[in-house]
């Protein structure tokens, strides 16, 4: 091989070439220089590679071109898919975080809702005094507090709580005086 390019040196600038002891591969040589010089029209600039094939450095340039160009497209397509998959995780995790946020939201605007409607019906019912009662709501769950003058007026809110939509349970905390 180390021969063949001091050869096809050597025919490039005239210089004398070297001598080899097997006449094949003198005759090798002579061939790729002659291919060369078909090719190029000089001799000049030709790429014999470990084969014995001859082509032009544009030609080999090329090839190698090409081959980097197809390993920047496939490292570029995995990246590309590693982004996506990336991306289609935040959105799942942000669409989830928003639910629950969502969710929590409702709730609270449930059990405003709730607390709303159970203070109404406390100060419609004449024989309650529904000002003196306190009422707070978490998840559907109503807690009555404050005091009132009778077991009956407790026993009375209680009932008028669970009468409204959307409670769960009611506790009853209201002291009698």
């Amino acid at each position: 091989m180390k021969t063949l390019i001091a050869t096809l040196i050597a025919a490039a600038f005239a210089i004398a070439p070297v001598q080899a002891q097997d006449k094949t591969t003198e005759a090798s040589k002579a061939e790729a220089i002659a291919k060369c010089e078909k090719m190029t029209g000089t001799g000049k600039a030709c790429v014999v590679d470990e084969n014995g094939n001859v082509t032009t450095p544009g030609a080999a340039i090329a090839e190698r071109t090409r081959d980097a160009v197809a390993t920047v497209k496939e490292k570029t397509g995995a990246a590309v898919d590693r982004t996506k998959e990336m991306a289609s995780g935040a959105t799942r995790k942000t669409g989830d975080a928003a639910d629950r946020a969502g969710d929590r939201t409702a709730r609270a605007a449930s059990d405003t809702a709730i607390t709303t409607k159970v203070k109404a019906g406390l100060v419609a019912e004449p024989d309650l005094s529904g000002m003196q009662i306190g009422v707070d709501t978490k998840g559907g769950v109503v807690m009555l507090s404050g005091v009132v003058k009778s077991k009956t007026e407790a026993d009375r809110a209680a009932k008028v709580a669970k009468s409204i939509d959307g409670v769960a349970s009611v506790k009853n905390e209201i002291k009698v005086k």
